[in-house]
Order: structure tokens, then sequence, then C-alpha cells
């Protein structure tokens, strides 16, 4: 009882962090223009960066609240909060108490995914969605009678895909699965009455649901929507993307590469789902975890090779580190089941572990930005400061921080006489610059004075002299 009051304590503590960064972090570019899908009616509500369910979600509170950044990401804080109840679920699927706690640790301790809870975008939610499929999908395997687990895989991967479509090949996975598992129980029940009350509902609603899912991806695709993913090895971009965004930097500096720990990370990973095949006898949940993972990688390179998809990166890739990362603490439970010696060893791995993952997030945490859109950390506070003494003012800004610097402007009521332009023009005037500090030397310095620097976006702030 005092380990589960310990992981709530934990989960309850990590909830106010994600918490308090919705209510302080100010919005980003790629959530003003989700913002513009339902607020302005835009095109954007044409491209990738309409995540149905996100969509759905916040618009009511739009409704409701206007534009108040943490109403609107207060759906996502929901689902949150189902992602750390399954976390609790998985933790104590074991039970040695520093397991327990390790898998708490490494679905939550992982500050690039926490980012997307406090966001108003699908990525967090599709997360939430995809560790409960995988959730019943593994006590499928554990429990073959228990039924009702085919439907929660089914729904909840579903779920995972309305949220974010590059979850379509974690629901590829998790249908092979439900497919293998149902073909190994009720291979002599497959035509019978019995059989089909289990599967003909969650097949009819998913048949139905992504038959509109895939006709939406594939207008997406010829509308070439779907440029943001890698062209070369599911090594080189899906794993290092992710190896990067683990060290919380948002690209690949010059002179700098990850694939050392790419190559770390894939020895250890094929040694796991190796280690889960040999323990198939004993231990179903872990050998079918193994199972599932290496479906799950295999899928995204077959798309590529077929159908041409690119391979997913950085936010997409997170799809991967959730079931992969599961296999660790199948393993040293395992370890510490077999024998005293490898209990002991067990522990040492696994306090190491928490202690090294746990130094990690404390060092890469914050309050004031989202790893990928550091650059808007500071535009509410510029956007409030470009008050004229007209009735409107004239603003230029470098494009990234367009949709950001036209949401506070709606939201602070400053008028403009002038769209926003998203290129610094020479020879146009505008009342007020904001641009990235390598592009301030574009401006026609003689007739603006520098206002402000801020130092975490990189971004400068001018007036019109």
């Amino acid at each position: 009882m005092k380990t589960k009051k310990f992981l709530v304590l934990y989960l309850s503590i990590l909830f106010v962090f994600v918490l308090i960064r919705a209510w302080v972090i100010p919005f980003s570019h790629d959530e003003c223009q989700s913002y513009t899908i339902f607020a302005e009616h835009s095109s954007q509500g044409n491209t990738a960066n309409n995540h149905w369910l996100n969509t759905w979600t916040a618009y009511p509170f739009y409704l409701l609240f206007g534009e108040s950044e943490f109403a609107l990401r207060f759906p996502n804080l929901l689902i949150f909060a189902l992602y750390l109840v399954y976390c609790f679920k998985w933790a104590i699927k074991f039970k040695n108490f520093e397991v327990q706690f390790l898998t708490v640790v490494l679905l939550t301790a992982f500050p690039f995914m926490l980012d997307f809870f406090s966001m108003m975008r699908g990525y967090g939610m599709s997360f939430s969605f995809a560790l409960a499929a995988l959730y019943h999908l593994v006590a499928l395997a554990e429990d073959r009678e228990d039924k009702k687990q085919v439907e929660k895989a089914l729904y909840f991967s579903l779920l995972a895909v309305l949220a974010n479509f590059t979850m379509l090949i974690f629901y590829c996975a998790v249908v092979c699965m439900v497919g293998i598992l149902l073909l190994q129980q009720y291979k002599k029940e497959l035509f019978t009455v019995h059989f089909k009350k289990i599967i003909l509902r969650p097949l009819v609603i998913n048949a139905v649901v992504l038959y509109y899912v895939l006709n939406w991806v594939l207008f997406l695709k010829s509308q070439g929507q779907l440029y943001y993913g890698s062209e070369g090895s599911f090594l080189m971009g899906t794993v290092q993307s992710l190896a990067m965004v683990f060290f919380y930097k948002d690209r690949i500096e010059k002179g700098t590469t990850y694939m050392p720990l790419v190559d770390i990370s894939s020895v250890i990973l094929i040694v796991l789902v190796l280690y889960s095949f040999w323990r198939y006898k004993s231990n179903k949940g872990f050998f079918n975890l193994g199972v599932f993972v290496g479906i799950l990688f295999t899928i995204p390179i077959a798309l590529r090779y077929t159908l041409g998809f690119k391979y997913p990166l950085d936010r997409g890739a997170i799809l991967f580190y959730i079931p992969a990362i599961l296999l660790l603490p199948y393993f040293l439970q395992d370890l510490v089941k077999r024998h005293k010696v490898f209990n002991v060893l067990s522990k040492g791995i696994t306090l190491s572990l928490l202690s090294v993952w746990l130094f990690y997030f404390a060092v890469n945490a914050n309050f004031s930005y989202f790893c990928m859109w550091q650059y808007d950390a500071s535009t509410p506070y510029a956007v409030s400061q470009m008050k004229n003494n007209t009735d409107s003012v004239s603003i230029a800004c470098s494009w990234p921080l367009e949709p950001s610097v036209n949401f506070y402007r709606k939201k602070f009521n400053i008028l403009a006489d002038r769209p926003t332009k998203t290129e610094v023009i020479k020879d146009e005037m505008y009342d007020f610059y904001l641009v990235f500090k390598n592009e301030a030397e574009q401006l026609p310095q003689q007739k603006i004075v520098l206002l402000k620097s801020f130092p975490l976006s990189n971004v400068q702030m001018y007036r019109l002299k």
C-alpha cells in the first residue's frame, strides 16, 4: 500500500508540473496555427496541422473562454490524467518496488514528451491512448479469455489515430497483434456466433472510422502535406531524431551526431526483444510485447518502400519509444525472479537508471518554453508592448513568429493596418519589427531603434524612430 501511495504522489506532482507549464508557457507556432482552424476557419483545416481530436475538443473551450491558452489546452491536461492512470496500471504489473518506480519514471520523466501534454496539439492525446491500447493488448496476451481487452485495445488505438495520424503505424501493429492473439486462442471458433460477437462490433466501428481517416491521409499526401519526415534510413532518421529530442534539442547541430547512442540503443533493444522471445513460455506479456515491438519497427520500413511514406521524426517518433522502453522493466523484473544474484543486479541497474534519469529530467525541465518552439517564448511580452498612439500599428516579423504574433495581437486587441509581414523588406517601413537576431542586419538600422533583446528566444524587437 505504501508503494502505491508513493507512486500516486510522484504522478500527482508530475501532473501539477505539466499543469503549471500549460498555464504559464506561451502558445507556440503550431498551436496558433491549430487555433486558426476553428477560430478563423483558415486553410489550416486542410493541412496535416489539423489533428482532429485536438481540434474537436478545443473548440468548445474556445466558445466558452476565447483566446485563453490554458482553457484551450485543458483537454490535453484531462487526457494526460488518463496517461498517468495507465502509467500506474503498468507499474503495478511488477512486484518489485524499484521496478515499479522505474516504470513510471521511464514513461513520464521525458521532458520532450511532456511538452505535448501542456500544449493544444494532438500528440499528447495520441501518447495517452497508445499507452492505454498497449496495456489492454498485453492484458489480452496474458489472459486470452478476457474478451473485453480486444475492444479496448482497438478503440484506444483508434483514438490515438484520431489524435495524430502518425499513429496509423501504431494502429496497424495493434491490429496485427490482436489478429495473432485471436487466431491462437479461437482458431477453432473463427466462424461461430460466439466469436462474431466478440469481434464484429469493434471491427465495424474501426472500419467505418478508418475509411474516413485513410481518405483524409491520402488527400493530405496528394496535397504534399505529409512532407515532415525523413527520406533516409530508419536509424538515421527516426531513431537519431528520438535521441536528439531525448537531450531536449530541436535540431542536430553542425558537427554533432547521435549515432553512437543510436547504435547502443539499437543493440540493447535487439537484446531485449530476443530475450523476450526466449521467455515466451514463462512470461506471455513480455513475449508478446517483444513481438509487438518487432512488428511496430517493421511497419514504417515497409511503408517507406511500398507507398513512399517518410519515416516519422522527433514528436512522431515517440510512438516507438513507449512500447520499446516498457521492455526494460519486464527484463529487470524477470531477473529478480530468477536468482538472488540477479535480484541484486536488477536493483543495482534499476537504482542507477533512476538516478541518471531523474537527474536528466531535472536538468531539462523548465517553465519557460517548449523544446521545438523556444523562439515563441517571448512573443506575448513583445506583442503586448506594440501599443502606439495611433489607432493601429504595422508589424513585420520573421515568418516562424507570424502565427504567434497574430494570435497575441488579437488577444491583446492590437489592431494592425495591414497583415503581419512574413518577410523583412528593407524598403518598407513598419512601426515594429520582431526578428531573429541573425536577420537583424537586413533591417534599415538608421531608421529604427532596438527596444529589447530576448536571449532565450534569440529574437530582437525594434521600433520605428
